[in-house]
């Protein structure tokens, strides 16, 4: 039995079939890893873009909380 198996595997055509049924059976694997790849880096470039934009608006607050406290000192020492 095991020498039927390994005289069969020597067989150019016997690797050539189950190499074909195999690529066959990989096809639909392949395509999802490159789907899910592409999907991955649409992603990741939607963090970053997401990311740039919580740093704006970050630096924005700063500076409106800077001007609100420059304003709030102003109004104090307009009152003395």
């Amino acid at each position: 039995m095991v020498d039927d198996l390994v005289c069969a595997l020597s067989d150019k055509r016997v690797v050539d079939i189950l190499a074909n049924v195999i690529k066959q059976k990989m096809q639909p694997l392949f395509l999802t890893i490159t789907t899910l790849q592409e999907e991955n880096k649409l992603i990741k470039d939607n963090v970053q873009e997401l990311e740039r934009g919580l740093l704006d608006a970050s630096d924005q607050i700063d500076a409106l909380e800077n001007y609100n406290r420059l304003d709030n000192r102003l109004l104090l020492l307009d009152n003395h």
